[in-house]
């Protein structure tokens, strides 16, 4: 609504214009005492500046690595990965561990203050580092142990957002 303009806008019309989803997150994504300004134009667009489409890009964009993986007929052996993370970590990698053990912690913190919005900013927050990640790294591999130690802090990724995704009722789509 626009009080100077005196203009009206019910949840209705809200969700038919933008989508359920988009509509539930930028809601969540505010305290709930803070007054919300609703860009309606930036709730639709497709692209890293709305934080759902991001969030959801990312999930979906490892759905595709895995994807490609079995196209190759390759396939990951998250032990292997796990037991030779060590020898393949970068800085990248070690931000991307670190923000995912904070998971947890954001998900206590929430409970504790009977707030979501955290969440909703820690997700965008992963999605991002994905995204970076994603674009300065190659997944799909030929040597077995640095694909499969990719792979490890890849699919925690998608479970984290899959997870928060979750919570907050918005799905995870697997392609968009």
């Amino acid at each position: 609504m626009s009080t100077r303009k005196g203009e009206f806008i019910s949840l209705e019309e809200l969700i038919q214009e933008v989508g359920v989803e988009a509509a539930r997150f930028f809601f969540l994504a505010r305290k709930s005492d803070q007054s919300l300004e609703f860009d309606i134009d930036l709730a639709k667009r497709e692209d890293k500046n709305n934080p759902v489409y991001y969030i959801q890009y990312a999930h979906a964009r490892i759905c595709s690595l895995q994807k490609e993986l079995q196209k190759r007929k390759l396939s990951i052996d998250n032990v292997n990965g796990l037991k030779t993370l060590s020898h393949v970590l970068t800085d990248s990698e070690f931000e991307i561990i670190n923000e995912i053990e904070q998971f947890q912690d954001v998900i206590r913190q929430c409970k504790k203050d009977l707030e979501i919005h955290p969440l909703c900013f820690y997700l965008r927050d992963l999605a991002s580092k994905f995204h970076s990640y994603y674009n300065a790294n190659k997944f799909i591999e030929e040597e077995k142990d640095l694909r499969d130690a990719k792979f490890v802090v890849v699919l925690a990724i998608k479970k984290v957002i899959k997870e928060g995704l979750g919570i907050l009722s918005i799905s995870a789509p697997e392609k968009m």
